[in-house]
This record gives structure tokens, sequence and C-alpha cells, in this order.
């Protein structure tokens, strides 16, 4: 039996992370600007400006680093306090709005029973790719996952003190997509020949370009493109332009053309049978 392998790109290819993300900073955003009655565009710069200095907008802390405190006039323990209840209301609007997309468990299982390898490649920081995974009791189903280091968020506590999982190897910013490294290695580590390795994502630049660079097979998750209005606007007033941005606007311009297009994460079944 020929040896199969999947490449997932996990955000918006498993789980919407822009229809979880964007109403979880909304929250978190309403809330400050309720409780310190400050102007809402004041402290959306204020994440922006936090957002421009990590190159994230997944700053754990982010919201400890806004420059408005120097403008309120409270105690050093009323700020903490705020602080974390600003964090906590972020994870509990995550946590209410994050699930998987139909169909992606019981295709993750059926690949399992069919000893389909499974990777994982994000430009996610490895902490969230974790606290993500487990959160939906898939992080079982990989064989490996590659992903962003934690270098830049390293200064949160939470993440200071976060333990690995060893399923995950972490990446430096210069080994992400576009790169093709993570799919060589898998290649000649694995033994794999490059048509009978699927890789899956929703975005054009980052993973079906990357894909058909590195000589695998491609399926563009059309359905992963697919948000709700307001979070793209929200993303839009806060995400800031960075040189990873700028990197793939070098293949914006090509014509990109996937092999496959599923609108259903089912669809690989059919694909790789």
């Amino acid at each position: 039996m020929l040896q199969k392998a999947l490449i997932l790109d996990l955000d918006n290819t498993l789980y919407s992370w822009m229809d979880t993300f964007a109403p979880s900073f909304q929250a978190q955003l309403s809330f400050l600007v309720k409780k310190l009655m400050i102007k809402e565009d004041i402290i959306l710069r204020a994440f922006k400006t936090v957002f421009k200095k990590y190159g994230s907008v997944e700053i754990p802390d982010a919201v400890s680093e806004l420059n408005i405190w120097n403008q309120v006039n409270l105690a050093d323990d009323e700020v903490d306090k705020i602080q974390k209840l600003a964090q906590r209301i972020f994870l509990t609007t995550w946590e209410k709005n994050f699930h998987l997309y139909p169909n992606v468990e019981s295709t993750l299982q059926w690949a399992k029973k069919n000893k389909i390898l499974i990777f994982g490649l994000s430009d996610a920081f490895a902490y969230w790719v974790e606290y993500r995974l487990k959160c939906l009791n898939v992080l079982k189903y990989f064989d490996s996952i590659y992903s962003r280091n934690n270098d830049i968020i390293m200064h949160s506590l939470s993440v200071r003190e976060f333990q690995q999982n060893a399923v995950i190897t972490t990446l430096t910013t210069n080994e992400l997509k576009p790169n093709t490294i993570v799919i060589d290695r898998i290649i000649n580590f694995y033994k794999i020949g490059k048509e009978h390795i699927y890789m899956i994502g929703d975005s054009l630049e980052k993973d079906i370009s990357t894909a058909q660079r590195a000589g695998v097979q491609d399926v563009w998750a059309k359905y992963g493109t697919r948000y709700n209005r307001e979070s793209g606007k929200i993303l839009r007033s806060i995400t800031p332009w960075t040189k990873k941005r700028q990197d793939l606007n070098k293949y914006s311009h090509i014509q990109i053309t996937p092999t496959y297009i599923i609108n259903d994460f089912g669809e690989i079944k059919q694909i790789l049978s």
C-alpha cells in the first residue's frame, strides 16, 4: 500500500479563525470602552500600536501593553483587575465561538484509520496552535505539527509557563510559508512520493502556491475564505502591514490556479480515494 500524507493548514482550514478571533477581540474592546470611558478609536489605535510592534495580532498580554493606562486615574491593583478581566472576556468569547468546520473530525478519523499521515503547517505561534487543537480535541490525530516559534511572545507569563507538546516542531520566521522547507523535510524523512502528498489550505498565496512550488498535490479549502463581513472589517482595522505580508505580495500578481477545490473538508476523502 502506497503511503499518503496530508499537510494541513490550520486557521480557516480546520476552523474559522476569522469568525472566532474577531468577535473575541470586539468583546474585549467593548468592555474596555465601557469600563474606562475612553473612545473606541483611541483604544483601537492603542491595540494596533502593540500589534505593529510584534507584527501579529495574537499577543497574549496585548491589553497590558496598551498606551492608554497612563490616561486613566486608577490604582495599580484596579488596572491589573481590569486587564485580567478583559483577557478573560476575550478567552470566554473565543471558546463560545470556536468549533471545527463540518466533517473535519470525521475526516481526520478516516485518515488515521487508513494510515494516512497527518501533518499540520501553520504560521501561528506554537502556543496558540496547541491551545486551539487541545480545545477542539484534535491534537491526537496529528503525526507532527510545524508552527511558528514563541520567541516574540515569551514575555507573557502564560507562554513562559507553557510546556510544548512533543508533536509540535517550531519554525523561525524565515521557515514559515511560503518557504517549502517543511514540505521538503517531510518528503525526505518519510520517503513519500510528491504525488501522494496533499497540502490543504485556504490561502492561494501561502498554501496553494507553496504546495505547487514544492511539487506536491494542492487542495484549496475555498470554504475557509468565507467569513462574516464584520469579522473582516474588525481584522482590517487592527492588522499591521508586516514584512511577512509584503513577502507574500510577491506572489499575489501570479495567477494561482488550484489543482483541487473543496467546499467542505470532507471532500478530501474523495480526492484521496
